[in-house]
């Protein structure tokens, strides 16, 4: 197996971190809209499963996921996710009541599902060290901000 060049490897690890930027740009964006959409919508009621819709699917399909990135590659199960997850986040914007969005979110959800299982798998093949929260995302968390700083400083026992 031949190594790869400095743009081979350049390309792999901008187009890693565009998904991982996808998918904290998804969340950051509906928790913040949430009240906005459920005014709009006139359904305060439903607002909740707007973000559980997306966290059932995504959950479930996350193994399947896997495992079909054994069998196929992780490359093309990736690029099928974030089509997937496209996909539904147009089927969201042109919504046109709260129970078109909240379906639309599960499907999204069958992508985000995917694209946050590979970036799993692929965190621990690079680091196994590494733990697998939301520190180690390159945006990590704004309730995980002290140990996000703190873990890279900290001294491992040899």
């Amino acid at each position: 197996m031949r190594a790869l060049t400095h743009p081979e490897v350049r390309a792999i690890v901008l187009g890693i971190m565009l998904a991982m930027f996808l998918g904290a740009l998804d969340q950051t964006i509906v928790a913040t809209a949430l009240p906005t959409i459920g005014r709009h919508f006139g359904n305060l009621e439903d607002l909740s499963w707007v973000v559980t819709a997306y966290l059932l699917t995504g959950t479930a399909v996350t193994p399947l996921y896997g495992k079909l990135a054994d069998i196929h590659g992780r490359r093309v199960v990736m690029l099928t996710a974030i089509v997937i997850f496209v996909t539904g986040s147009v089927a969201c914007a042109l919504a046109p009541t709260m129970s078109a969005l909240v379906l639309s979110r599960a499907f999204q959800g069958l992508g985000g599902g995917g694209r946050a299982g590979i970036d799993v798998v692929e965190r621990r093949r690079r680091r196994p060290q590494q733990p697998l929260d939301s520190s180690s995302s390159p945006l990590g968390d704004q309730r995980k901000a002290p140990s996000c700083t703190c873990s890279r400083l900290a001294f491992r026992a040899s």
